[in-house]
C-alpha cells in the first residue's frame, strides 16, 4: 500500500503552519504533533525571497517569479503544490516572452473565494491576496491573465468519501478534509469571480500521481519508479475534466491547459523521462521534469502565457 491519507499531510504543508491549521479542525480536535514538510525540489522553483530549498511559500506570499517590468503583461499563478510542480516550465515560457510570472501558491490550498467570510487563515488569505493583486491590476488597466490550478481529484476523492459516509480517524484525515471542504466552499467562486472580472484564465488539468492502492514497485518506491494504468494515476479523470470545464466555461477568455501527454497515453502514465524518475514524491511531479529536463514542456503555456 501507498501512503496514508495521514500521511499526505507530510508532502503537502509545512512546519511553519501548524499553528494555523487548528483553525480548520473541528473544535473538539486536538492537533497530534507530526513531522510536516514540504516537498522539496532539485532545482529552484521560487526565488529564495519566496521560498527556500526547493519548497513552497509556508505564509501567504506574492511571488515574482521572473524579473518584473511595470509595461508587460502579468500571468498569475494561483493555486497548490500542484501548480508550484510546473513553475519552472512556466517560468521558461514567460521569460522567452518577456511576461511577468507572479506565484500565489501554498500547499494543499485550493484556490478559493469565500464569499461569506466564514473561514479565515493562511489559505484563505493567500487566495483574497492573489484576488487583489488581480484587482489591482484591472484597476489600473493593465494586461493580466491567470492560470489556475490544484490538486483536482484529491479534493473531489476525498468529499465524495465523505458524502459516502467515511469519516477521518485521525487528525491530520480531518485537517485535509477541511482543506477539501474550502475547496467545496470557495473553488467555484474563485472561478466565478474571474468570470464576471472577464479576465482571460486557463486552468491546469489534473496531473497524475501515485495513489494509495498503486501496486508496489520492485524498480523503488521512493520517488514510485514502475508505469500506471493512466485510471489509476489519474483517479475519475473524465469527472473531474468535466468539472473543470464546466467552471472555465463561464470565462469568455478561457481554456484547459492538459500537459498529461507530456508523460501519459491514452493507457498509461511513465515513471521515467528520459531515464529519470517523474515522480518528486507520491502526490507531485518532480520540477525538474517540467523544467530542466525539457524545455518542450515549456510549450505547454505558449498560448495562455503569450
Amino acid at each position: 500500500m501507498r501512503a496514508s491519507l495521514g500521511s499526505l499531510l507530510v508532502a503537502a504543508v509545512s512546519a511553519a503552519l501548524v499553528a494555523t491549521m487548528l483553525q480548520f479542525l473541528p473544535a473538539r480536535a486536538v492537533w497530534q504533533e507530526v513531522d510536516p514538510q514540504m516537498p522539496v525540489a532539485r532545482v529552484e522553483v521560487l526565488p529564495p525571497e519566496c521560498a527556500t530549498d526547493g519548497g513552497m511559500p509556508t505564509a501567504p506570499t506574492t511571488c515574482r517569479v521572473t524579473g518584473f517590468g511595470k509595461g508587460r503583461p502579468t500571468v498569475v499563478v494561483w493555486g497548490d503544490s500542484h501548480a508550484w510542480q510546473q513553475l519552472p516550465a512556466m517560468k521558461a515560457q514567460a521569460e522567452r516572452t518577456r511576461t511577468n510570472l507572479v506565484a500565489f501558491v501554498m500547499g494543499a490550498c485550493p484556490p478559493a473565494r469565500i464569499l461569506d467570510g466564514s473561514v479565515d487563515g493562511p489559505c484563505a488569505r493567500n487566495s483574497a491576496l492573489a484576488l487583489k493583486f488581480i484587482a489591482d491590476k484591472r484597476k489600473r488597466k493593465q494586461r493580466v491573465k491567470v492560470l489556475i490550478g490544484a490538486f483536482w481529484g484529491f479534493y473531489r476523492d476525498l468529499l465524495d468519501r465523505a458524502a459516502n459516509g467515511w469519516e477521518p480517524e485521525t487528525q491530520n484525515e480531518s485537517f485535509l478534509l477541511e482543506r477539501s471542504r474550502l475547496y467545496e466552499a470557495g473553488t467555484a467562486n474563485a472561478f466565478g469571480t474571474l468570470a464576471r472580472w472577464n479576465v482571460p484564465t486557463a486552468a491546469l488539468a489534473q496531473m497524475p500521481w501515485v495513489p494509495d492502492d498503486a501496486p508496489a514497485c520492485t524498480d523503488g518506491d521512493a520517488p514510485y519508479a514502475c508505469d500506471l494504468p493512466r485510471s489509476t494515476a489519474i483517479h475519475d479523470e473524465a469527472a473531474t475534466r468535466a468539472w473543470v470545464s464546466r467552471q472555465l466555461a463561464r470565462i469568455p477568455r478561457s481554456g484547459l491547459i492538459d500537459t498529461t501527454d507530456f508523460l501519459c497515453d491514452d493507457d498509461t502514465c511513465s515513471a521515467t523521462f528520459q531515464g529519470h524518475p517523474a515522480y518528486l514524491d507520491d502526490l507531485h511531479l518532480d520540477p525538474a521534469i517540467t523544467g530542466g529536463f525539457s524545455g518542450r514542456y515549456a510549450d505547454f503555456f505558449a498560448t495562455p502565457v503569450r
